[in-house]
């Protein structure tokens, strides 16, 4: 599978790649750093570019302090730490599979596949060792 590098995966970063540079991201993993906007901004950006997946990695350029060690040495990620946390764009609707209303066992629930803000394609975060290795 063909990977594309779409940079912070802003909507911006999506419209210089296909207007500007005529790379299209229909069918394709897109590998995107972390910054700028909020992870599950950059997987419904994706998606919305036709992604089929999107991997996330930590750029050194924007998580690592100069002259300090990864850690364990150093307090800098070290390059196979990768960051957690969730993607979901839930505007405020709680639950997922229960939006608006509590997650109880009686609740009326969502299938995942329309469940609110879940994202509809894979999602992976890596270290930067393995992103230098990819791109």
């Amino acid at each position: 599978d063909e990977l594309v590098y779409v940079n912070y995966g802003r909507t911006e970063d999506f419209f210089k790649l296909e207007r500007e540079l005529g790379i299209n991201c229909s069918g394709k993993i897109a590998i995107a750093r972390y910054g700028k906007i909020f992870r599950g901004n950059k997987v419904k950006n994706a998606m919305l570019a036709g992604a089929k997946g999107i991997v996330l990695f930590s750029d050194p350029a924007d998580y690592c302090a100069d002259g300090v060690e990864p850690y364990p040495d150093g307090w800098n990620l070290p390059g196979g730490g990768a960051q957690r946390g969730n993607v979901l764009n839930l505007n405020g609707a709680g639950d997922p599979l229960t939006p608006g209303y509590p997650a109880k066992e009686y609740t009326y629930r969502s299938s995942l596949e329309d469940g609110v803000g879940l994202p509809k394609i894979p999602v992976h975060p890596i270290g930067y060792h393995d992103a230098v290795h990819l791109l």
